[in-house]
């Protein structure tokens, strides 16, 4: 089977009710300026990169959708502000607000 015809089985988005698609919709609050709004998510693995780095801090602008991505050797608070601060300069500017999921993994370091 290939994909275009796996793709024809499976149900579209487009086939939600419009109820039920502006109701999604209203829950996302798009930014149109830059550094208007930023995502951030850490990720981890398994292992540790060859230069030490076990977790990364992931950044990206909901209006111009650039990344920034920066290795973490731990969790730590001071290692998390240091790395946010990077962005400030790495980015020539505070961003309005962050939006981030949360994870209780996180508070005990």
């Amino acid at each position: 089977m290939q994909v275009t015809e796996f793709l024809d089985h499976m149900p579209m988005l487009g086939d939600m009710s419009s109820q039920a698609k502006e109701k999604w919709e209203k829950k996302l609050n798009h930014s149109k300026q830059p550094l208007g709004l930023l995502g951030m998510d850490i990720g981890y693995g398994n292992g540790t990169s060859p230069g030490g780095v076990k977790y990364t801090l992931m950044l990206m602008d909901d209006a111009t959708k650039k990344v920034w991505i920066y290795g973490m050797h731990n969790t730590s608070e001071d290692d998390r502000m240091s790395t946010i601060w990077r962005l400030f300069i790495d980015a020539s500017g505070y961003p309005n607000k962050i939006q981030c999921n949360f994870d209780k993994r996180f508070l005990v370091n």
